[in-house]
């Protein structure tokens, strides 16, 4: 698959962050307000003050192609998180088996072999530049991750994506990784705050989209919101949205 220009190039490290539990909202106006903070961390990161942000989204068909040796039951679980992305944001998106895919979900042995540098051919694909590179496989190694992606963007559509999926972990643990890194790739790469019910939460015990996670999905995906939106323009619309929800 061909690289997106360096020219167009916006970049995202892609870090496995795991979380504990919010306190139980005591109405929707309080679930409401936490949802609007934890799209605004996923979709747009921890810092309100970043002028440069955006927001991120597919405005074109996905194409997800499973590449790699892996159980059939991680296998199943891509399967069913794609076709529960469909529904979610009601967005064309397929599972394919051609070299035209858009997204590859990358099963490997090991993430450390990832950060090892044994899969820095595929990673070229997809960042040009070995310095950018070698500062995302040293993330990885700070953060101690274990498992993580790269996706790619012309302006603010996005237009290409990996993730590795390391099939070495407890079950529980590997589905969160398929879960959270293909999820991300969609236009929610950042963490969300400790604590959070939500899958993108540092440490969290959830294996599977939470509530919380699948109404960020959908508020992501609505009509209304458009690829570039402010940070304000978009938790303006969110707002709405769940007004009407």
């Amino acid at each position: 698959m061909a690289s997106v220009s360096v020219a167009i190039k916006r970049l995202f490290a892609a870090f496995l962050l795991l979380g504990t539990l919010y306190a139980p909202a005591t109405g929707q106006g309080t679930q409401d307000a936490q949802v609007l903070e934890l799209f605004a961390a996923a979709a747009f990161g921890p810092n309100p003050t970043r002028k440069s942000a955006g927001l991120f989204k597919w405005d074109t068909p996905v194409r997800v192609r499973l590449v790699g040796r892996a159980p059939d039951s991680y296998r199943g679980w891509a399967e069913a998180h794609v076709l529960r992305l469909t529904q979610l944001t009601d967005h064309d998106i397929q599972l394919v088996s051609d070299i035209s895919a858009d997204v590859l979900i990358y099963f490997v042995p090991r993430f450390q072999d990832v950060i090892d540098g044994k899969y820095n051919a595929i990673l070229r694909r997809y960042i040009a530049n070995p310095e950018q590179i070698e500062a995302i496989l040293r993330g990885y190694r700070l953060s101690k991750a274990i498992c993580g992606g790269q996706v790619n963007a012309a302006g603010s559509t996005l237009k290409e994506a990996i993730v590795f999926i390391p099939v070495d972990h407890l079950p529980t643990v590997g589905h969160n990784c398929l879960v959270t890194q293909v999820t991300r790739v969609m236009g929610l790469p950042f963490p969300v705050p400790e604590g959070a019910a939500s899958v993108f939460s540092v440490d969290s015990p959830y294996s599977h989209l939470t509530a919380i996670d699948e109404r960020l999905i959908r508020l992501l995906y609505d009509r209304r919101m458009q690829p570039g939106m402010t940070r304000d323009e978009a938790l303006a619309i969110a707002a709405t949205i769940l007004a009407d929800d």
